[in-house]
């Protein structure tokens, strides 16, 4: 317990982020991070990361909190008690499943048969008041989750992967599997295919 004590003071949502962006990259499936896709009103918004694995497209964001998440998978709102202080927000896996439904549209998921997925992984000193719920996964599983997942995606998926990628504006981490070593100073415009 005095451990755990410890290591929430000296840990950080700059370290949880690296964290996860080091085991994603490390994973061996095919990866970019930081993608720009268009949104549901006719702008744009980002993707944290998004891996091609052996199910087809995985979507994982991540998030740090500290204290106790009152929360569900349906529920329109979060609710994070640290000490005294209250936090409200809006349930990130909405936003999630959101994005999960624009990119299965951009690649016609159904149509070609390679299904988007989501994964929110949970940082830091944080507790569920309730069970943790469905699509959550507490960063200590993440390799875990990753490594059920490392089998080699089919040149069907391999093909949407990469006309996907031709489409969004990215940051080339690990776009077959192999880290690009200059990929990691700049966002391009489109990411190689």
């Amino acid at each position: 317990m005095i451990k755990r004590w410890v290591a929430s003071l000296v840990d950080s949502p700059e370290k949880a982020r690296a964290r996860v962006g080091a085991m994603l990259e490390s994973s061996g499936l095919p990866y970019v991070r930081d993608a720009v896709i268009p949104d549901r009103i006719g702008g744009y918004t980002e993707v944290g990361h998004m891996l091609l694995t052996a199910e087809g497209i995985l979507l994982v964001e991540s998030e740090y909190f500290r204290g106790a998440v009152h929360s569900s998978a349906f529920t329109m709102n979060w609710t994070c008690f640290e000490g005294h202080e209250r936090h409200v927000f809006r349930n990130p896996m909405h936003r999630q499943r959101e994005l999960a439904d624009t990119l299965d549209k951009m690649i016609l998921g159904e149509r070609v048969g390679v299904g988007v997925r989501t994964c929110f992984v949970i940082c830091g000193p944080v507790r569920f008041a309730s069970e943790t719920p469905d699509g959550v996964l507490p960063e200590a599983r993440l390799r875990d989750y990753l490594v059920e997942r490392g089998g080699a995606p089919t040149a069907r998926q391999r093909a949407v992967w990469s006309v996907l990628l031709s489409r969004v504006a990215c940051q080339p981490v690990a776009p077959f599997g192999i880290v690009n070593e200059g990929s990691h100073a700049h966002l391009s415009p489109r990411c190689p295919s």
